[in-house]
């Protein structure tokens, strides 16, 4: 079946030929959409498929969905590139149940489809560094999930968060006062439980109300609504990904002072940032020498041991921040020397399993 072709007539009878095409293709794809998936939500290991035994619409999709694509050469090899709504339609037409007339209707932006299983964005029901780009399965009421009238999700239109200092900050971090970074042990923060973030799918009211956003909540309380596609973002950015240099020493204007090394810092929880409230350290000028003068702060210290839903949140919070003068995330006691050296204001300490490991939640649509 070539790409190129203007697809296979209904009228036709082509036999065995049109079985054996069936069978090759819908292998193929099958195949390769498996490792795509992440179905730890469903009940029961099983999916839908729309299609039929010697279904000629099945064959004419595949033709047409790799047809619409262009052929791009990379290093002398021919490359097909699909965008991930393209790989969407697939996976809802092959494992959700989707109709061919519903994963036709699903544009550029989209974030999941609702047939016989809503196929989701993993940023929807729980998304970590471990599960990052893959769509998830899950065998919940649809109609619990906002929506267009075809079933296709899209996203709305989040806020950004609101920055404060420590002191405006409803946190008992500003009661328990300074401590000092010698005091601030890793390990020690590490072996403290954690009451992490929970996650619900809510619509954007605000904007349109069959478009949703994820409402990140600690403890029932709101912490901060975002957009799924800037959770995607965020964990493809340089604060989940190796290469880095932990010795950059944070950027400054030649006619800027610099940065002072601190002394102390703010254990602060998680409560800090209910209210989507991205607490930022207060700067202060200090003379050090009659003819020197520097900028220092009390850094923002955040146990994030456990909390994997706490950690991509706080993540996005801070995504606006240039990353050298921002958040950094720790899970050892040299990483945080060497952060406080580099005079990072958010610190994140994670476990060692942080970013493979958490429970996800089932999400908890909530419509009002």
């Amino acid at each position: 079946m070539n790409s190129r072709s203007y697809g296979l007539c209904q009228e036709y009878d082509y036999g065995d030929a049109l079985h054996w095409l069936q069978a090759f293709f819908l292998g193929y794809w099958y195949q390769l959409l498996l490792p795509l998936l992440d179905t730890t939500q469903l009940a029961t290991q099983e999916a839908f498929g729309s299609w039929a035994w010697g279904d000629i619409h099945c064959l004419n999709m595949f033709r047409k969905l790799v047809h619409t694509r262009l052929h791009q050469r990379k290093q002398s090899r021919r490359v097909y590139m699909l965008y991930r709504f393209e790989v969407m339609k697939l996976v809802g037409y092959l494992f959700g149940g989707a109709e061919i007339s519903q994963v036709e209707t699903l544009k550029f932006g989209a974030i999941g489809i609702l047939g016989k299983l809503p196929v989701l964005y993993t940023s929807l029901v729980g998304c970590r560094p471990g599960n990052f780009g893959m769509f998830s399965l899950l065998d919940i009421d649809p109609s619990c999930i906002p929506s267009g009238t075809n079933g296709v999700v899209s996203p709305g239109n989040a806020g950004n968060a609101i920055k404060c200092t420590q002191n405006d900050s409803i946190t008992d971090a500003t009661r328990l006062g300074l401590t000092l970074l010698e005091d601030v042990g890793v390990a020690k923060l590490q072996g403290s439980s954690m009451n992490d973030f929970t996650i619900h799918i809510e619509p954007d009211l605000d904007y349109d109300s069959q478009t949703c956003l994820i409402t990140y909540r600690h403890r029932g309380r709101i912490v901060h609504r975002l957009n799924p596609r800037q959770v995607d973002l965020v964990l493809a950015g340089p604060i989940f990904n190796e290469g880095q240099d932990p010795d950059l020493a944070p950027e400054r204007s030649d006619n800027s002072p610099p940065y002072l090394k601190p002394t102390s810092c703010r254990l602060t929880s998680l409560s800090a940032f209910e209210g989507g409230k991205s607490v930022e350290p207060e700067e202060r000028l200090v003379e050090t020498t009659a003819d020197c003068s520097g900028y220092i702060f009390d850094p923002v210290i955040t146990n994030v041991s456990g909390a994997v839903n706490a950690m991509v949140c706080l993540a996005c919070i801070f995504q606006g921040w240039k990353y050298r003068e921002g958040l950094v995330i720790v899970s050892s006691q040299e990483e945080f020397r060497k952060a406080m050296a580099r005079s990072m204001k958010i610190v994140l300490v994670k476990s060692e399993a942080s970013l493979c490991e958490g429970t996800l939640s089932l999400p908890q649509a909530s419509k009002r």
